[in-house]
């Protein structure tokens, strides 16, 4: 069953600077904010770094592109078929597609639209954008969202792209809101599940997604120490192995400390589910 993959944001102390796109509401215009961090590996280096490992996939975070060039972009391609490591998904958490500011709603279009085109030439086979900032119970929100979804995903499909979106943000907030976004989008838009993003009912709202998930972010809880909670997330591994995924399990830690020994142990405790339950027919 295992898929192993890393959610690259688990190494956001570890790939260099941290470029974030911003809305200036005033300005009505983009604008970039850098978090300086230090570059230990590079995104180059990262797919050779991640067989030796054993990882086999990626979902890599737009904000650790260090150029967003298409030169670049076919650069990272060659880095991650060179190692034989699967560039699952680019992960953009900037954009607002349900937001009521016409202005927003089309800047925000172009630069997801963007994004995609530098995911195709970089050999991304997915785009993940998060559904929007307004509240679940705004209807008029909630159809704007899919209606700029559909757009996009109907532009990223002539690109050999996926086009997903996952229970990130307010407008996804809930499994009843996770599902009915996807019903209007009409199979045009791929779900992520992560384990972490539901703040209330937690367990029963994650059973109630995993289904439709085609890719999940096996995220860890931790205390401030980075210590993981080891019976949450087996928990969550139980209803994953029960919801009958098989796609790839994105290992997410956004803890304290070094990622890579923490990563190992959330495989490890992943696996102390898998197999028992996998044996067992479940």
């Amino acid at each position: 069953m295992a898929f192993w993959s890393i959610n690259t944001y688990s190494l956001k102390r570890q790939l260099g600077p941290l470029t974030t796109t911003k809305w200036d509401d005033e300005k009505k215009q983009h604008f970039q904010q850098v978090e300086p961090q230090p570059e230990e590996t590079s995104l180059l280096q990262l797919p050779g770094l991640m067989k030796e490992k054993g990882f086999t996939a990626a979902e890599v975070s737009y904000s650790q592109f260090p150029q967003t060039d298409h030169a670049y972009a076919e650069q990272v391609r060659n880095a991650f078929q060179a190692a034989g490591v699967d560039f699952a998904s680019l992960l953009l958490d900037y954009a607002d597609l349900s937001s009521n500011d016409p202005a927003r709603r089309a800047a925000d279009l172009e630069w997801c639209r963007s994004w995609i085109d530098l995911a195709a030439k970089a050999g991304a086979h997915r785009v993940r954008i998060t559904a929007g900032k307004s509240a679940s119970a705004d209807k008029d929100a909630l159809k704007r969202s899919t209606e700029a979804f559909i757009e996009l995903s109907n532009y990223s499909a002539g690109l050999g792209i996926r086009m997903m979106t996952e229970n990130l943000g307010k407008l996804l907030a809930t499994s009843v809101y996770c599902r009915e976004f996807l019903e209007l989008c009409d199979s045009k838009v791929g779900f992520t599940a992560d384990f972490g993003n539901f703040e209330q009912d937690k367990y029963r709202q994650l059973a109630e997604v995993l289904p439709l998930a085609e890719t999940v972010h096996v995220k860890a809880e931790t205390d401030e120490s980075g210590e993981i909670d080891i019976e949450d997330f087996q928990h969550c591994m139980k209803l994953l192995v029960e919801a009958g995924f098989r796609g790839p399990l994105s290992l997410t830690y956004l803890g304290v400390g070094e990622p890579w020994s923490h990563l190992e142990q959330m495989r490890s405790l992943a696996q102390d589910v898998i197999h028992p339950m996998v044996q067992a027919g479940e």
